[in-house]
């Protein structure tokens, strides 16, 4: 018996990790069409921790499971002597499992706490057991005081065949659930691939299993059909019994075959004890339960490493992009330029800067002077715009014009960010179309991320976070750069008359002391006034270049444009894949569940088949023995028929559900 403190903390760990793990569909899945990870996350919640917390005080389960109209409720009603089952809930209709307990574990089985993942009532009035169809979880008692019937709990279940998803869930509860099955069946369906599939499935995890073959009248045809059936099921390692049921003509059948099941599995029924069969099923269902784990944690290391790559490649294609938004960087920033032209005239009294043109006009030397300067002037102009960048963008000056111009700009930096994202869209898909065939990681996120859908949405999903990006960057970017000198001087009037007279006193002071500095002297000299107005005017542009680099805001700019891009191509095309990948590689619960899986295989009591075989486990039949003896053809005097060899020492193949 494993010990239950140190299994139940181990389980406790194994479920939290599991539940973590990414439902993923096809990741879990085997060639059988198992889920590994939803069976496991069934055993654990509906069987092993319910089981562990309870100790040996609960009651043995005994599930009567089959088809569709193979006599369930037949067995089910002459097991519990009277009618469970009436006749409003019909083949195939959808309901919840119903247990038939002694009034002993009543206390126990109602207590919410036993059972956390499923709702137990006390059934009022059979028609609860087809209403409410989509609750799963639910689970019914009758409770009863025949003594002889104490230490079983029978249950009543769906079809493993219904056309109903909820039907076979509800199945799946009741086969965890179970101690011992009693499997119904017929001569037409016992060949059923999906009933032979669970039956193999039972049949690895039960230590005991009968199979009641229904409207079976003969012995021979028992022994052929029981036959042909284990071979088909192919389990050795639990004890296996099949027999038979006759035909009846009552409307109560219970009666007529009431007395075959005492004969052949009612009494062994009411002899089971909890504590001593309760251990071996515990045992067997956490080695199985090692084994699916084990088979859990293979499948996702290896999505892991398609992950993996997947991550790596999408941050490569994602840095491209980015490189490539860099090299063809070709948004301007006019508010600069503006935010320059603002400054300088609040320090430049235009006037000064042109001789008198009466002076001009009187004297052609004067003229040709004048034109010199005027082209110096022009000259020197072109090379400080080229310095400072002053003419860069031609855009108005009012404040609407400046917003218009900021969103055409931006309009096309989207353009081009968009059309950078779809490359690197199309470069991750074209990677997961090349891994399409044999990762279902690969599949769900082109089904998920690649849909007609997701690509709809992708480019109005982009304008949302590029518009909020734009408003991030805005104050930092040096877009309000022109605004703020702007708001500068309307607020501060005084400092600004200060400023324009501050340039006006350094521009004339620069100019009288280039003419001092260079000779003829004399206050009238034509000459030193020339000097005087080169000095003055190499002041002007002085002032205006050290504005200019003051206010320069180019480069912020563009990397804040460009930070903004990596940033949406991140956002947008890498974090998506990299929120899809999450589970699968996060190696430290992978390692974690393998390590919790490894403890509990550790502990006395629980049977492994093959720790980490998995699916791999050898199918070998059984031969059929008879309890009392065996005649020449397996049949038994009594037209049962015990199947299943003690000496097969292969395992079994693995079933698709257990």
């Amino acid at each position: 018996m494993p010990t239950p403190e140190t299994v139940r903390e181990l389980t406790e760990s194994l479920l939290s990790d599991i539940e973590a793990i990414p439902s993923i569909p096809g990741l879990t899945i085997t060639n059988e069409g198992e889920d590994l990870r939803e069976n496991l996350l069934r055993i654990l919640r509906v069987k092993v921790l319910p089981e562990l917390q309870s100790g040996a005080e609960l009651p043995v389960f005994v599930g009567v499971q089959g088809g569709t109209n193979v006599g369930k409720s037949t067995v089910l009603n002459a097991l519990c002597g009277k009618l469970l089952s009436p006749a409003i809930v019909e083949a195939s209709a959808t309901k919840h499992p119903l247990v038939y307990a002694h009034e002993r574990w009543k206390q126990k089985l109602i207590d919410p706490s036993t059972f956390p993942e499923l709702e137990c009532r006390e059934l009022e009035d059979p028609k609860e057991l087809i209403v409410d169809a989509a609750r799963v979880e639910l689970l019914y008692f009758r409770f009863h005081r025949d003594d002889a019937l104490e230490r079983i709990a029978i249950i009543d279940s769906p079809d493993f065949d219904s056309v109903l998803d909820t039907n076979l869930h509800v199945a799946r509860n009741v086969t965890a659930l179970s101690d011992v099955t009693v499997f119904v069946t017929t001569q037409q369906k016992y060949r059923d691939r999906v009933l032979v599939e669970w039956l193999r499935a039972i049949g690895a995890l039960k230590a005991k299993v009968r199979v009641a073959f229904n409207m079976v009248d003969e012995d021979i045809v028992l022994r052929t059909l029981a036959d042909d059936l284990l071979e088909i099921v192919s389990i050795d390692r639990a004890d296996i019994r099949a027999f038979r049921l006759g035909r009846s003509s009552s409307p109560h059948p219970e009666d007529e075959v009431g007395a075959t099941l005492e004969r052949e599995i009612a009494e062994e029924l009411r002899g089971l004890k909890p504590d001593e069969i309760k251990p071996v099923i515990l045992g067997r269902t956490l080695g199985r339960l090692v084994d699916q784990t084990l088979a859990l944690t293979s499948r996702f290391a290896a999505e892991r490493a398609v992950g993996d790559s997947l991550a790596k490649f999408a941050e490569d294609v994602a840095a491209s992009q980015a490189d490539e938004y860099h090299k063809s960087f070709e948004l301007a920033l006019p508010e600069e330029t503006l935010a320059v032209r603002r400054a300088i005239e609040i320090t430049e009294i235009h006037s000064l800067l042109l001789l008198s043109k009466e002076v001009a006009g009187d004297q052609k030397a004067l003229g040709f002077i004048t034109q010199a300067i005027r082209g110096f002037n022009d000259t020197v102009r072109r090379i400080f715009g080229r310095l400072s960048g002053i003419d860069e963008g031609s855009i108005g000056e009012s404040d609407e014009d400046v917003e218009s111009y900021a969103k055409a700009r931006n309009d096309s930096d989207f353009e081009r960010v968009l059309r950078l994202s779809d490359t690197a869209q199309l470069e991750v898909e074209s990677y997961l179309r090349e891994r399409e065939a044999t990762s279902p990681l690969a599949r769900e996120i082109l089904g998920s991320r690649f849909s007609t859908e997701s690509r709809s949405s992708f480019g109005s999903d982009l304008r949302v976070a590029f518009d909020a990006k734009q408003e991030e960057i805005r104050e930092s970017s040096g877009q309000t750069i022109h605004a703020r000198v702007e708001d500068w001087s309307k607020r501060r009037p005084v400092l600004k008359t200060i400023g324009r007279g501050a340039g006006v006193g350094l521009k004339v002071g620069a100019g009288f002391a280039v003419a001092r500095m260079v000779p003829p002297d004399g206050f009238l000299n034509l000459l030193n006034w020339i000097w005087f107005t080169s000095g003055y005017f190499a002041a002007a542009y002085v002032i205006a270049l050290i504005l200019s680099l003051a206010l320069r805001r180019k480069k912020r700019f563009r990397k804040a444009r460009e930070r903004a891009a990596l940033q949406l191509l991140e956002s947008n095309v890498v974090d998506p894949l990299r929120a899809a990948t999450k589970g699968v590689l996060r190696s430290e619960t992978i390692r974690s569940i393998e390590s919790n899986a490894r403890a509990i295989s550790e502990q006395p009591g629980v049977d492994a088949q093959t720790i980490g075989g998995g699916d791999d486990s050898p199918s070998v039949p059984p031969t059929v023995s008879s309890e009392e003896g065996p005649s020449d053809d397996g049949s038994s005097d009594d037209g049962s028929s015990d199947v299943g060899s003690p000496e097969s020492s292969e395992s079994p193949k693995e079933p698709p559900t257990a």
